[in-house]
């Protein structure tokens, strides 16, 4: 009965993450930062110039998953000068995707032609062009040490959006925790 129990718990998160195969997540930090030497941190607010305009609910739900990224890392969130500042930045950008539809077909005709006669074959292949229209969604989390002011650490993710909005967000937390999972900090204890 146990051994059920956890085939049907590791089956059930191997299909949740299948909702984001697509997606991609890379950082990129400064290994000569000393990350167990800040304990807080502060959240630079929306910059509308560095991001496409989004909804309220889905930019709160990526403050709310990247406040709970650092915190399960033991930092604790001040509202103005922490010891790391967290600048965010999401764009979605319209792609095309050109794809060529094409079928074959084969004719055979038979004529008659002198004393033998003649047999002829061909074939055509019409291709046709679609154009599908898409969006591609990035999100882009850059930390900074507060009183140096330099960069520290920067993590990116993106994936092809759906058309549904309200499917896109249901993935927000898993993004982020994807975009985390290359953060090479914790707070010592």
């Amino acid at each position: 009965m146990k051994k059920a129990f956890i085939f049907i718990i590791a089956l059930t998160a191997i299909l949740s993450t299948g909702c984001v195969s697509n997606f991609t997540a890379s950082a990129d930090y400064d290994k000569t930062t000393d990350f167990t030497k800040y304990k807080t941190y502060s959240v630079l607010p929306w910059n509308a110039q560095a991001s496409t305009d989004i909804g309220e609910s889905p930019k709160a739900k990526i403050y709310a998953a990247i406040n709970n990224e650092m915190q399960k890392r033991g930092y604790k969130y001040q509202e103005k000068g922490g010891d790391l500042t967290i600048g965010l930045s999401v764009l979605i950008e319209e792609k095309v995707e050109i794809r060529s539809d094409g079928s074959v077909n084969y004719n055979v005709g038979y004529g008659y032609y002198g004393y033998y006669g003649a047999v002829g074959m061909g074939y055509g292949s019409p291709t046709t062009y679609r154009e599908y229209y898409y969006n591609d969604g990035s999100i882009v989390i850059d930390i900074f040490d507060e009183k140096q002011k330099n960069l520290v650490w920067q993590g990116y993710g993106f994936d092809r959006l759906d058309d549904n909005p309200h499917k896109n967000e249901e993935k927000i937390d898993i993004y982020v925790k994807y975009i985390f999972h290359k953060f090479p900090g914790k707070v010592k204890q």
